[in-house]
């Protein structure tokens, strides 16, 4: 069962507990992305990820957060 708790009241989108995500990783929400053990990405079957599926999923959110967010995001 993912923990998406953290996310309880939000307008973030959720089924059965996983944080929906599209391709590029992103939710329903501008700026906000999602991967691993509690994303599942909208029409997905339902099933356990591998760590490697998790390890490149966090890859694919990096990459597509810089390309989509790299240049309004601040860094210190």
């Amino acid at each position: 069962e993912p923990n998406s708790g953290l996310i309880k009241n939000t307008p973030i989108s959720v089924e059965s507990g996983y944080i929906l995500v599209d391709d590029m990783m992103r939710t329903n929400i501008e700026g906000i992305f999602a991967c691993g053990a509690v994303s599942r990405r909208q029409g997905a079957l339902l099933k356990s990820k591998t760590w490697d599926e998790v390890w490149l999923e966090g890859e694919l959110t990096a990459d597509n957060f810089n390309k989509t967010m790299g240049e309004k995001c601040q860094t210190y």
